[in-house]
């Protein structure tokens, strides 16, 4: 079963690599268990929300602890563990190489917490000079509770409690930390009573091979086997119902030991009769749009108001697909295009639902109205199987299936209910639309892949007189663009883009005067290609091809 990860990643992102599964000891030696072992890709997303109180079933140094399907995050008294995996294909290729370990039996997890893990890597976040006996406490208890039901009846665990914030309490003299985790955020704080001086606060990353602040003034963290970054911190102070900004950047330890890398905050200018708060939160929020079997997700798309919407595909039916509000809540086929817009914060769906007929179909890109700001369309491109007789076509701009597999161009409403125009863009051929943008018209620009001939793509033949900048397919597989009217009813242009070999559209992008700028790939030589060639004289940067394909 393949799932979609959503992350919107905020300030103190932590892109990180697959964690390890639960070892009831903590390593004392961060970083001991990946030595040459290969990159792992960033995912941080599988987190839980919640902080589990221990009581014996983890390491006792934590007394609490954030458990995800591979890896965790234990909160000790001076400081945070995360416990990371490289996947099964890494570990496979590290161990045809000879390089790394298995863990040992003393770190080793259990096989009833997660698949066995061959190899381990982990990161450690000190409190530096902090008091070791601030000891982390829960608030907020949330409704879930966790269970163990391992060894002997009375080794169980049951009704473990977990709450929605961790306190530390007088961390350094005058100053809290507080973590929490509300449906979908894992972030931090640190209060800095008044009085107190910001500049106690230190923190050190042991376990990874360098820090540095880049040139948006975050905090790279690079590691083995994947890195990870904190973006730009805030801070602030409350004076009435007035959040006043206060000036701060990281500051990097350049004497720190070459194993741990420390690293605090500078402050600017700010009133220390009154609280300050730095705020830099670790993730705004992740989580899953799926049900029982494959969902992928292809494109998304942002509002000003923070609210994502993501578009793909998935056979999985309404019985458990987060179906809610529309365009279509019923599974049509056996792969259905699907759209959905995630709210702001994170904590929900506004709308979810399918786009498709009987056979195949697949979003594939997704483009919003430029400066929209929070109510808007989604314009959805893709590709499908399925005939008219099953598709939701309705306005345009081709209401007919034109054979095999045919682009799809369709507008959601801006409250998900339905659907403003649907119908396909295609030939008797093989016709993928993988890329959608938008102008301030509302005209969408859709790019892709076609081996319709332009007898029968829309390239003029079909569509009555059709501006076109290329009629005639060119080769096995041409890219192709077109634009769609605002009322979604008919095409204003279309043609294709490509030489004698393979020609992709993969992406598109429109200015301010209505010019598109497609991106994608072609395995076509220069002789052919519109590099010059058949376009006239073009200015060219490039007009050799290089490769197998450029």
């Amino acid at each position: 079963m393949v799932r979609i990860i959503l992350a919107l990643l905020g300030c103190g992102l932590v892109q990180l690599l697959p964690g390890a599964g639960h070892s009831k000891e903590l390593k004392d030696t961060p970083g001991a268990e990946a030595k040459a072992r290969p990159r792992a890709p960033a995912a941080f997303g599988k987190l839980p929300l919640a902080f589990i109180e221990n009581r014996g079933q983890a390491d006792p140094r934590a007394p609490f602890y954030i458990r995800g399907k591979d890896k965790i995050l234990y909160f000790t008294p001076t400081g945070v563990t995360f416990v990371l995996a490289a996947p099964p294909q890494a570990r496979a290729s590290a161990a045809l190489a000879g390089a790394g370990a298995a863990a040992t039996a003393e770190s080793a997890p259990t096989a009833s917490d997660v698949e066995a893990q061959a190899f381990r890597w982990v990161v450690r976040l000190d409190f530096v000079g902090a008091n070791p006996a601030a000891m982390p406490t829960g608030e907020e208890p949330t409704a879930a509770v966790t269970s163990y039901f391992k060894g002997r009846r009375e080794q169980w665990q049951i009704g473990l409690k977990s709450y929605a914030k961790l306190v530390y309490r007088e961390l350094w003299p005058g100053i809290d930390l507080i973590y929490s985790g509300t449906a979908g955020k894992l972030k931090y704080q640190f209060l800095v009573k008044p009085g107190a001086d910001p500049k106690q606060i230190r923190l050190a990353y042991r376990g990874a091979e360098s820090i540095r602040v880049n040139e948006a003034q975050q905090i790279e963290v690079t590691t083995p086997v994947g890195g990870f970054q904190d973006d730009r911190p805030s801070a602030y102070q409350e004076s009435g119902k007035t959040r006043v900004e206060v000036p701060v950047a990281y500051l990097i330890d350049s004497a720190g030991d070459i194993e741990s890398h420390a690293y605090g905050f500078q402050v600017g200018g700010y009133d220390r009769a009154k609280p300050l708060v730095l705020d830099p939160a670790i993730l705004v929020y992740a989580g899953f749009i799926g049900g029982a079997l494959d969902d992928k997700g292809n494109g998304i798309a942002v509002d000003g108001d923070g609210n994502a919407y993501v578009t793909g595909e998935t056979s999985s039916t309404e019985t458990t697909f987060p179906d809610t509000v529309g365009p279509d809540r019923h599974f049509n086929g056996t792969v259905d295009a699907f759209v959905a817009k995630v709210r702001a914060d994170g904590t929900g769906l506004v709308y979810a639902g399918f786009i498709g007929g009987a056979g195949d179909d697949k979003g594939k890109a997704i483009a919003l109205e430029p400066g929209c700001l929070m109510d808007c369309a989604a314009y959805i491109a893709g590709e499908t199987s399925s005939d008219q007789t099953t598709f939701p076509v309705t306005v345009g701009p081709d209401l007919t299936h034109n054979g095999g597999v045919d682009a799809f161009v369709a507008k959601v409403n801006s409250t998900g209910t339905g659907l403003v125009y649907a119908g396909y863009v295609g030939g008797s051929g093989t016709d993928k639309g993988n890329g959608i943008a938008v102008d301030s018209a509302n005209r969408a620009y859709v790019t892709g892949e076609t081996d319709s001939l332009g007898t029968s793509f829309p390239d003029g033949d079909g569509f009555g007189a059709l501006t076109t900048f290329d009629s005639s397919q060119n080769g096995g597989v041409d890219a192709f663009v077109a634009r769609v009217a605002a009322g979604g009813a008919s095409l204003e242009y279309a043609g294709y883009i490509g030489g004698s070999g393979t020609d992709k559209g993969n992406g598109i992008a429109v200015d301010s005067t209505n010019r598109a700028y497609v991106t994608g790939e072609t395995d076509s030589l220069g002789t052919s290609f519109p590099d010059g060639d058949g376009f006239g004289a073009l200015t060219t940067f490039d007009s050799s091809q290089n490769g197998l394909v450029d």
